[in-house]
């Protein structure tokens, strides 16, 4: 498989969905991409390397940044989903339950 899709833009609802499931949906200006484009096909073996630490996409001829909010390069980089996201707050959802009143409903 592959952990990334770069172009020069994505509809929102891709994108959103698309980092939900751990894949990484890029944005670089449309000569990047080109650029990139023509490197994959004079050798299919290109590396191209994503640092999500600084934000840059390298590949011959390309050193580019692209934005990315903290809460999605988090998710990303520690490979959290929906569920695990939840956990992380597992301490304040324990807190919630023990303080919500009894009569109201709830989960066993």
């Amino acid at each position: 498989g592959f952990g990334a899709v770069i172009a020069p833009s994505f509809a929102d609802i891709f994108k959103n969905n698309s980092t939900k499931n751990g894949l990484l949906a890029i944005d670089l200006p449309e000569e990047t991409v080109k650029n990139l484009l023509e490197s994959v096909r004079e050798d299919p073996e290109t590396v191209i390397t994503i640092e999500l630490d600084e934000l840059t996409v390298t590949a011959p001829n390309v050193h580019e940044t692209f934005e990315m909010d903290d809460f999605t390069r988090r998710r990303i980089m520690e490979g959290l989903d929906d569920i695990s996201l939840t956990l992380t707050r597992e301490e304040d959802l324990e807190t919630f339950e023990r303080s919500r009143p009894g009569h109201l409903p709830s989960v066993q």
